[in-house]
């Protein structure tokens, strides 16, 4: 059970809720299997034998580097949630400190999308809540206009 699921008021429903792209890990995985080749050929082909046990940290470093690009996006994963319930919109940022935005739907003024190209070829953008007052960006949301669309339709059914 999330924060979220416990600031529900009674006769309130979750209709959806989304969390961000599992995409987010694809370019530190990237970067963590290059370092583990390039930590594998440093040593089979003996480059930089002459420095000693300075290779070892030379070789080393790049894979702690990817690792800890791991450990970054699976933060950023954990801290973004987004549910939509019959009565308003709530997304949760943050893991420490945490940021909770809570908007009744007839506060809603917009929702927009925006997708960049990698976005589009793997399902991922941003999606901005707008009310009278604040603009509120959920960043690299898995299915943007999938959450557009949600909202929208809770927006209409809430009338």
């Amino acid at each position: 059970m999330s924060l979220l699921d416990r600031k529900l008021v009674a006769g309130e429903t979750i209709l959806f809720r989304q969390r961000k792209s599992k995409m987010i890990f694809f370019d530190s995985i990237l970067v963590l299997i290059g370092a583990i080749v390039f930590a594998g050929l440093f040593f089979a082909l003996g480059w930089f034998e002459h420095l000693g046990n300075t290779r070892f940290l030379i070789a080393i470093t790049p894979i702690l580097i990817g690792i800890l690009l791991i450990i970054f996006d699976v933060i950023s994963y954990l801290e973004l949630e987004l549910v939509v319930t019959n009565r308003r919109v709530m997304v949760k940022k943050g893991l420490g400190a945490l940021t909770v935005l809570d908007i009744h739907l007839n506060q809603v003024t917009n929702v927009r999308t925006f997708t960049p190209f990698f976005g589009a070829l793997f399902g991922y953008g941003t999606v901005s809540i707008f009310t009278a007052s604040c603009q509120f960006d959920c960043d690299k949301l898995h299915g943007p206009r999938q959450v557009q669309q949600k909202i929208n339709d809770a927006i209409i059914s809430a009338l």
